[in-house]
């Protein structure tokens, strides 16, 4: 938690968050950086999908450049 911050009344900070910035009154954080609860749960199950994505990137680069090459080049 950084110096001279003010955290609101009635807030629910997740462990080992780490607060940056004023929090106000009412709001769930949570992760690091902290941000709000859903944002940072929804950021978390993005990043769980990131290698499946990253496969499917190459294969689609993959297929892209077969195209390419069967139709002689590529470059507009």
């Amino acid at each position: 938690m950084a110096d001279h911050l003010r955290i609101g009344h009635n807030v629910k900070i997740g462990a080992k968050s780490g607060i940056h910035r004023d929090v106000p009154d009412g709001t769930e954080m949570f992760g690091y950086p902290a941000r709000p609860a859903r944002e940072a749960l929804k950021l978390a199950a993005e990043v769980g999908r990131l290698p499946r994505l990253v496969e499917r990137i190459r294969a689609l680069d993959a297929r892209l450049k077969e195209l390419e090459r069967k139709s002689g080049g590529g470059d507009a």
